[in-house]
């Protein structure tokens, strides 16, 4: 569903297609009404991303050997590319990097609950920057944006991804951009 904006919004929304390359889904979409009625723009991007490097670190001071498993203090440390939807094997759009402790106490007694909860910072080139926190399960992870530079000064909002195999995840974000941008 598309929306009607102002002036400015439109300016932004055309300047961040623009930015985006042509493979960056993108675009203002969400409740109209909500949006304006809070002031603001929504917008919905979708990045593929791959994962570059990543450590898990115990809680003893050494890095956590492979198959052992996660305890309560151990901490993360993972960056990942973000490429154009389906083009993993071209230039990155941007970069994708997030630390953070285990917190799964509750699945370290069998019940369910989250695994990881961690910083994150995602950057589009040449568009900003969006930070947030990242609540990490076994194959999903969602999460929350808290603000921005540039582009994304002021965002807020969630995000979700998940794997779609070889290693390649698709990420969703729905911001809102304030209007007095």
């Amino acid at each position: 569903m598309k929306t009607s904006i102002n002036r400015r919004g439109a300016f932004r929304t055309g300047a961040a297609l623009a930015a985006a390359g042509a493979g960056l889904a993108l675009g203002v979409h969400g409740s109209p009404a909500g949006a304006r009625a809070a002031g603001a723009t929504a917008l919905h991007l979708e990045a593929d991303t791959v994962v570059v490097t990543g450590v898990i670190f115990s809680r003893d001071g050494g890095v956590a050997k492979a198959g052992v498993p996660r305890q309560q203090g151990d901490h993360c440390n993972a960056a990942w590319r973000l490429h154009e939807l389906d083009q993993t094997d071209r230039e990155p759009i941007g970069e994708w990097h997030c630390m953070g402790p285990w917190v799964g106490s509750t699945r370290e007694k069998g019940e369910p609950g989250g695994a990881f909860l961690v910083t994150a910072q995602i950057e589009l080139y040449g568009r900003g920057k969006l930070s947030g926190l990242v609540y990490c399960g076994p194959d999903w992870y969602d999460g929350t944006i808290t603000g921005g530079t540039a582009a994304f000064h002021g965002a807020s909002g969630s995000f979700r991804w998940g794997p779609l195999g070889g290693g390649v995840y698709r990420m969703q974000f729905d911001l809102l951009l304030p209007e007095h941008q």
